[in-house]
């Protein structure tokens, strides 16, 4: 997925492939009287969390907040749970007052998402200590977060959850690690994006680059990539792209964390914005 800097355009390019995940996602949100909680699986840089934020900001109109920073009119909280979070992070806990001896319930970041009715995005669900996806158990199956104070907070009916998970076979959609009660989730495979559509977004988003430095820095994101995604859209088919460069390399890296869609426009940008290419000059 792409984000673009202009305010005035969508935040992803629509490309075939975007469209198709947009559509697999908007599809389960349509379902009444609420949707199930949304489980996107897929490969490293597919593009998962930035498919949710792009139609978080197509429905609400707004820009998505941290857990770790306060909440205003966004309309999107991502929840990235470290060693550091735990329930009462998320859902709250008493809190001593100015007055000695008094506590108050303070409400978490989860807890006002509840009540405010907004979007939230639970990164990298295998990754979340069982004791905390077994907190979201009620949540997730009848809408109803208990607070751990005896009482319970009912969603508002604008509230949604979704969550990622990567799978570990990219040959196989359904090879994703196990999750706590995963049967409460409706999943969805988000297709990362094919290298026809890489070249085609960065030919666009950065025109001043000459055809040969796209080919020559997606042979390298070739190399690291380990999406298993396709040298062609689903619309022409996966054969190999005879014309297309970035088709002819091999896969590898298999070392460290996967670049994203993002990284890769991010090193085009950077050589856009710092190297002068004379316009109409031939380049060997």
């Amino acid at each position: 997925a792409i984000w673009q800097s202009s305010e005035k355009e969508p935040s992803l390019v629509r490309t075939v492939t975007t469209r198709h995940n947009l559509v697999s996602i908007a599809n389960i949100l349509c379902v009444s009287p609420y949707p199930p909680p949304i489980l996107v699986c897929g490969p490293a840089g597919a593009g998962k969390s930035s498919l949710i934020r792009e139609l978080s900001r197509m429905v609400a109109g707004t820009t998505q907040s941290s857990i770790n920073s306060k909440i205003h009119d966004e309309g999107l909280l991502e929840i990235h749970v470290d060693e550091e979070t735990d329930t009462k992070t998320l859902i709250g806990c008493y809190t001593a007052t100015d007055i000695p001896g008094e506590f108050a319930w303070r409400p978490g970041a989860l807890t006002v998402a509840v009540r405010e009715g907004k979007w939230v995005l639970l990164e990298d669900l295998d990754t979340i200590p069982i004791d905390i996806q077994a907190a979201l158990v009620q949540l997730l199956k009848d809408r109803v977060l208990p607070m751990g104070n005896g009482k319970v907070e009912s969603c508002h009916p604008n509230f949604r959850v979704f969550a990622t998970l990567q799978t570990i076979d990219q040959s196989n959609a359904n090879s994703y690690r196990k999750v706590f009660h995963d049967h409460l989730w409706m999943k969805v495979h988000a297709r990362p994006l094919p290298l026809d559509e890489l070249r085609e977004i960065a030919l666009g988003t950065n025109p001043r680059l000459p055809e040969f430095v796209v080919d020559s820095v997606l042979r390298v994101f070739r190399q690291l990539d380990q999406s298993g995604r396709e040298n062609q859209s689903i619309s022409t088919g996966a054969a190999k792209n005879e014309n297309n460069p970035a088709g002819d390399c091999f896969d590898g890296g298999k070392m460290g964390r996967s670049p994203s869609v993002r990284d890769l426009l991010k090193v085009m940008s950077r050589i856009s914005n710092s190297v002068v290419f004379e316009i109409d000059a031939e380049f060997a």
